[in-house]
This record gives structure tokens, C-alpha cells and sequence, in this order.
């Protein structure tokens, strides 16, 4: 079979774009991933610097349905039974008690998130700092009189409140 450049068929590339994405939007996604915990820290606190273009992006990454679908899932596993995760390999121990006591607010973050409702950067960020942070009180162990299971809570209605737009919030 001929080739296209030989017979001449082949589409011109004078004057078209080939790729829809440039060279600096490549390198601007690449920035970005290499940087996400210290955006997603950044954001988490609530820093926002206009003009960021690293930073507005992470927070456009955070809140897409992937995104929102695959923390949704997480927090899910947490709070199913704990057999199921033991056989998921070599995580960190979960404080059940916590868990138990922090249900309601964690079934109402996986109902927002998988919901088509708008949520904010910022309390997607919190939500996976609540599961990554190896200090969160999801993974402290509830001995020697710890408030574990009242901190996952208050932590947890933190992380609602902060996903919900300000708009929404003030109604």
C-alpha cells in the first residue's frame, strides 16, 4: 500500500493546527501535577492568588466529576465494613468509633459530591486532606481517652460546610 506523503494525499499541515493544545498549556498541566499537594494545601487554606494560572487550575481539576466521583468512592470504602478493608492491603488503620460517630456528616459529603450541585474547590481539597493526612482523625486511633470520634465529626461538618458555594450557604 502507498503511503500518503508519497501519493500525495496526506492533509496539509501548512497553516492548521494540529493539536488543539499549545506547548505552554502542556507544560502549564505538567507544573500542575507535579505540584498538587502543595496547591491542594494551598487551596484547602483557602490562599487565593489571582492571576495563578497553576493554582486555578488545580481548583477547575479538583471540582470536576472525576474528581468529586473517586473521593466519593473513598470516603464510601470508609465507611463500609471493616472486613472489606482489611483485604485491601496495607492502609492505615481506621478509628471505627470515629467513623461511626461521623456517618450522618460523611454520607451527606458523599451525597454532595456525587449530586450535579456546584461544590467549591476548597472543601475538595479538605476532603482529601481528611483521607491522606496521616494525623486526621479518621486514622487516630481512639485510645487514652482521644476525642477522635468527635473531631472526625466537627472536621467532617467543616468539610461540608466548606463545599457548599457561599451562595448557597447564605441562603
Amino acid at each position: 500500500m502507498a503511503s500518503p506523503v508519497a501519493t500525495g494525499t496526506a492533509p496539509s499541515l501548512s497553516g492548521t493546527k494540529v493539536r488543539s493544545r499549545e506547548p505552554s498549556e502542556h507544560l502549564l498541566r505538567v507544573r500542575t501535577w507535579l505540584r498538587r499537594p502543595r496547591l491542594d494545601a494551598a487551596i484547602a487554606r483557602g490562599l487565593g492568588r489571582p492571576g495563578d494560572a497553576r493554582l486555578a487550575l488545580r481548583e477547575a481539576q479538583l471540582v470536576e466529576p472525576r474528581q468529586r466521583g473517586r473521593l466519593a468512592r473513598r470516603l464510601e470504602e470508609i465507611v463500609e465494613s471493616p472486613t472489606r478493608l482489611a483485604a485491601r492491603g496495607s492502609r492505615a488503620p481506621i478509628d471505627r468509633r470515629a467513623v461511626e460517630i461521623a456517618r450522618p456528616v460523611i454520607a451527606d459529603l458523599v451525597l454532595l459530591l456525587r449530586s450535579r450541585q456546584p461544590v467549591e474547590a476548597r472543601g475538595v481539597a479538605l476532603a482529601w486532606s481528611l483521607l491522606t493526612d496521616p494525623l486526621s482523625p479518621l486514622y487516630e486511633p481512639d485510645e487514652r481517652g482521644s476525642f477522635g470520634g468527635r473531631r472526625l465529626w466537627r472536621q467532617s461538618l467543616e468539610v461540608l460546610q466548606a463545599l457548599r458555594p457561599a451562595s448557597a450557604v447564605q441562603a
